[in-house]
């Protein structure tokens, strides 16, 4: 195969995949000079009518999505080989590869999943059902300062829902991979946009958690697993993420499919939990801050303390820093602690200037690094800062962090690193200085 010239325009140059049902070769446009993916169908699979039809179907699938968040089909032909589809190359990693076995960052877990209900909202617009999502078939592609960029792939399972569209898939039959179907592919019944929801979910649980919700050797007893069982919940994995995540991949995950979100719904609330504005961040927050405010003094809760007679003391100013030193910003922290920082990263010619409002990439970008103060919305901030090209490779530092454990999700929502509360202060000045020396 490799040289081979299909219809004296597409040369096969190397194969880069192969599965059960199809080859991928990699392959240049001979006019054009462009390099171009290929499908071919295995041999056994070439002379097969449903396999062929399915080939076919993925082409004009492909030619009716065209949408920059789903692989473009350029051509699909015969010749001696068999039949051929055509589409653009995608230079990138699946998202299986980037996870490695790991949960995802959240920063760009929210990227890639905002980007992929986008491109199935377009599908299911059309009528056009994936039937077989799963990390695999979702590629990242990383375009320097512009960030991330996501395409889903392998349409060749596809459902159209059209009156005159051809049935492939017999009744009964269950086409899909075990790992991520609905309870209703595994029934071999009939499917729908909530079909790729639930997919969806079981990725978000697996991106989160490092592992799928469930695992069996036995394709048969996933689809029961699927069927039947809840996924553990994210305690018993060891996982700690915003409080609305896990309910989210779970309701993406019902058992029914009239109770799962539309792709829209879903990217909305996607969106919410991340940032701590869902129902459950917000409580989850509020209780927090009870807690952590009901055993405070008023000059550690930032308001000024009253004296004897009445007035207000002020509070002390902070040393003078080099005014060619470098700058950090400060956020979520009361003006009493913020000035004891301040204090001691002028000793080290590093000034500081304290934000009122949650950090925008905007209002930081001439501060070397940010300096985040620990509480219950820290993680969606990091989530927010990360997620926003414009603020690059920033440094940022979480301090005051009451537990360890706490410590390995701050660092996958995009902090750089973090200090726990009882660290002292000259040790978070020198740490800073590294973070700016290093950058992210």
């Amino acid at each position: 195969m490799i040289g081979h010239v299909l219809d004296g325009r597409y040369r096969i140059d190397a194969l880069i995949a192969e599965g059960g049902m199809s080859r991928v070769y990699l392959a240049t446009h001979l006019q054009l000079g462009a390099e171009v993916v290929v499908k071919f169908l295995p041999a056994d699979w070439a002379e097969r009518p449903t396999a062929r039809a399915r080939l076919r179907r993925e082409a004009t699938v492909l030619g009716k999505l065209r949408h920059p968040g789903i692989v473009a089909a350029h051509d699909f032909g015969e010749d001696a080989a068999g039949p051929y589809l055509v589409m653009e190359r995608i230079e990138g990693r699946t998202l299986r590869e980037l996870a490695g076995g790991q949960a995802l960052r959240l920063p760009f877990l929210a990227t890639a999943f905002d980007q992929l209900l986008v491109a199935l909202t377009a599908a299911h617009e059309a009528g056009v059902v994936h039937r077989d999502l799963k990390p695999e078939n979702v590629m990242a592609r990383h375009a320097g300062d512009q960030g991330w960029f996501i395409k889903v792939l392998d349409f060749g399972l596809a459902f159209v829902s059209e009156p005159e569209s051809e049935r492939i898939t017999a009744a009964g039959t269950t086409p899909g991979t075990p790992l991520y179907m609905s309870p209703e592919q595994c029934h071999g019944r009939g499917v729908g946009a909530p079909t790729d929801i639930y997919a969806v979910g079981a990725m978000l649980y697996e991106a989160l958690c490092g592992v799928p919700p469930f695992s069996s050797s036995s394709p048969a007893e996933l689809m029961a697993l699927q069927i039947f069982a809840a996924p553990p919940p994210f305690e018993e994995r060891g996982v700690t993420a915003p409080p609305g995540l896990e309910s989210l991949a779970l309701s993406a995950m019902s058992k029914r499919a009239d109770d799962r979100p539309t792709a829209p719904e879903l990217r909305r609330r996607l969106k919410e939990a991340l940032t701590g504005e869902d129902p459950e961040g917000r409580q989850a927050s509020a209780a927090a801050d009870k807690r952590v405010l009901g055993g405070q003094s008023r000059e550690q809760r930032g308001l000024p303390r009253q004296s004897s007679h009445g007035s207000r003391d002020r509070l002390p100013p902070a040393s003078a820093a080099a005014p060619d030193g470098p700058e950090i910003a400060l956020f979520g922290f009361s003006p009493a602690r913020a000035t004891a920082l301040r204090e001691v990263l002028a000793v080290n010619g590093v000034r500081a200037r304290l934000l009122v409002a949650p950090p925008e990439p905007g209002a930081v970008t001439e501060c070397a690094a940010v300096m985040l103060g620990f509480s219950q919305g820290t993680v969606a901030q990091l989530v927010a800062l990360r997620a926003d090209p414009s603020f690059g490779e920033r440094p940022l530092l979480v301090v005051d962090v009451p537990e360890a454990k706490l410590l390995p999700e701050l660092i996958r929502a995009g902090a750089s690193d973090a200090a726990l509360s009882e660290k002292a202060d000259a040790l978070i000045s020198r740490q800073v200085q590294r973070l700016i020396r290093r950058g992210r």
